[in-house]
């Protein structure tokens, strides 16, 4: 807890804080805290999230991505490796402890949102790819539905990428850290010696759009159709 008050409070922007500096700030402030760093890109959850209600309402992608690969990870991906690091013996966590490790999804020709759409139109939700500025983006969140002050966390962040106009801008700023942070960080980690299954593919996404986001988004549309009656 001492650490995470370094970072939180009512006083104090969280939002944005790069995972290297509250990883660093804990190993160095509190070297007997056992700890793992899990820094994941974008989560496949966040497209009915974020870009739900210009897909239901307009069959549009909406967004303010570039279209470079975005490396999605599953959310249930994520969740077998916290509860694969927090069951493993003491053994198995010492090799990964102090470590900030990145979950990465496909990086094999990877998942931009080009081919998002694709699959949601294969899938039954036929999407076109539409890119907005950042405040044409914060109208859409709101006619979503979005608490207001979750859209200013979203538009932030994004504010960030968007600066050098590139989503790998997080991705290259840990690459350009690499040697100061050595040896506590991998930017391309063995996925295979994590303790917990890890999929990371091209398929994976193509499952989750199939079997979860397009039912998600289903719903969502329902929801909108209700409320507009």
């Amino acid at each position: 807890m001492s650490v995470l008050k370094v970072f939180t409070g009512l006083d104090k922007k969280a939002h944005g804080v790069y995972h290297h500096r509250i990883h660093e700030y804990a190993v160095t402030k509190h070297p007997e805290l056992k700890l793992v760093t899990l820094g994941c890109p974008y989560f496949l959850q966040n497209i009915p999230m974020y870009f739900g209600y210009g897909i239901v309402t307009k069959g549009e992608f909406r967004h303010v991505l570039q279209n470079e690969d975005m490396r999605w990870i599953d959310l249930n991906d994520a969740a077998r490796t916290v509860a694969g690091l927090l069951t493993c013996d003491s053994e198995t966590f010492e090799r990964f402890n102090h470590r900030h490790i990145d979950l990465v999804g496909p990086d094999n020709g990877g998942m931009n949102v080009e081919k998002v759409c694709t699959l949601l139109t294969k899938y039954g939700m036929p999407t076109k790819n539409v890119q907005l500025t950042l405040d044409e983006w914060k109208k859409e969140l709101q006619l979503g539905g979005l608490p207001d002050g979750q859209i200013t966390n979203i538009i932030d962040f994004h504010s960030m990428l968007r600066d050098d106009t590139k989503i790998g801008q997080r991705i290259k700023f840990f690459k350009n850290h690499q040697d100061r942070m050595k040896p506590t960080y991998d930017a391309e980690p063995d996925l295979a010696r994590l303790p917990f299954s890890y999929k990371g593919t091209e398929s994976s996404v193509e499952d989750y759009i199939k079997n979860e986001g397009v039912l998600l988004l289903k719903q969502l549309r329902s929801v909108l159709q209700r409320s507009s009656s």
